[in-house]
């Protein structure tokens, strides 16, 4: 039985003259259950489990009948909490941003030419900003009897993908990089693509394929009628009944069924 709040007693010896009784302990026990208000007009409960706040640490009593359940409560608010976090986190500009840092170094041969490559490079990729590019390279090729040809290039490249429909998208892609070498030749690059995509989905090539059945049918149709017009389109209308001069032979189908008789 859990136990009278020290208000609630105060109040109940106040208001009865027989304590404890059945009825000063209800009394008793409404005022600590907040049910009521005491003498002074304070309603507030001063028994039973309290709400925890957020940030205030729920203290587990393993000794305590209700630990399990107490232990349950604070791994679902610990959930929350950790759930509510990786929300907010998720939402900020820098959310889900990739960098991948890069070098290179690799020498081989083309030919008569010896060439080294080395380089390094930086990708930054957002959700939200697009994708940069930074490189920086240094290429330098030999081949005997001639002077080395060394070439250093930097390289800025941007590419960003915008949604404006369900299966359709708007690409950018700038780009901006300069090279020399140490003959004195320097070449400068500065531009940039935009392109729009389509996606055709299920839907849509389910849509292309009943028009194109449509079109299957309606030929079937009126293949008879397709038959004769390819008749008489292509069939010769002259006035010769029959013609065979240099070989080239001429023949009026018409005039053929209506004289043939005459002309056995």
């Amino acid at each position: 039985m859990t136990k009278l709040c020290a208000r609630g007693k105060a109040a109940a010896k106040r208001k009865f003259k027989v304590y404890p009784s059945a009825y000063a302990n209800a009394y008793a026990s409404k005022i600590c259950a907040g049910k009521i208000k005491d003498p002074s007009g304070t309603k507030r409960k001063d028994w039973g489990p309290k709400k925890a706040s957020t940030g205030d640490e729920i203290k587990v009593n393993p000794k305590s009948r209700t630990s399990v359940r107490e232990r349950e409560i604070l791994k679902d608010y610990k959930r929350k909490n950790d759930a509510g976090m990786t929300k907010k986190a998720n939402k900020g500009l820098l959310a889900n941003t990739t960098v991948s840092p890069s070098i290179t170094a690799e020498s081989g041969v083309e030919g008569k030419i010896n060439f080294e490559n080395k380089g390094i490079g930086l990708s930054i990729s957002n959700e939200k900003l697009g994708r940069l590019n930074l490189s920086k390279t240094n290429r330098k090729e030999s081949m005997q009897g001639f002077d080395d040809l060394e070439t250093k290039s930097k390289n800025i490249n941007y590419n960003k993908s915008f949604k404006i429909g369900k299966s359709s998208s708007f690409n950018i892609n700038l780009n901006k990089g300069k090279s020399s070498n140490n003959f004195g030749n320097t070449t400068k690059t500065k531009g940039g693509t935009l392109s729009l995509a389509y996606t055709f989905n299920k839907g849509s090539e389910a849509k292309i394929k009943k028009v194109a059945k449509g079109l299957h049918k309606a030929s079937a149709l009126h293949k008879k009628q397709a038959k004769s017009l390819d008749s008489i389109t292509n069939a010769y209308q002259g006035k010769f009944i029959k013609h065979d001069s240099g070989d080239i032979k001429l023949s009026n189908k018409s005039s053929v069924d209506y004289y043939g008789d005459l002309l056995k």
